[in-house]
């Protein structure tokens, strides 16, 4: 949105709303929604690869860790099934 606010020539301070900045300048999708598309878009081609590569194998691999107290770190593979 930086960007775009810059392309505007609006800053933050002008209290207008992101959404309707996208809107005047004809951007319909946010970053989040590209990411999102990609991430399943790469996703597929992994599902797609041999059983026995090594981009598959560090898809589901879980690593050796201590238990910690907080919360554990997000895998890509939980990226994806939250989509």
């Amino acid at each position: 949105m930086g960007c775009l606010r810059k392309i505007k020539g609006v800053t933050r301070r002008d209290k207008i709303r992101n959404v309707d900045i996208r809107k005047e300048l004809g951007v319909t999708t946010d970053i989040v929604q590209k990411i999102q598309a990609r991430r399943l878009r790469y996703y597929g081609h992994v599902v797609r690869m041999k059983a026995e590569s090594s981009t598959e194998h560090s898809l589901v691999w879980m690593g050796s860790r201590k238990k910690e107290k907080r919360t554990p770190k997000k895998r890509w593979i939980d990226n994806i099934r939250e989509t």
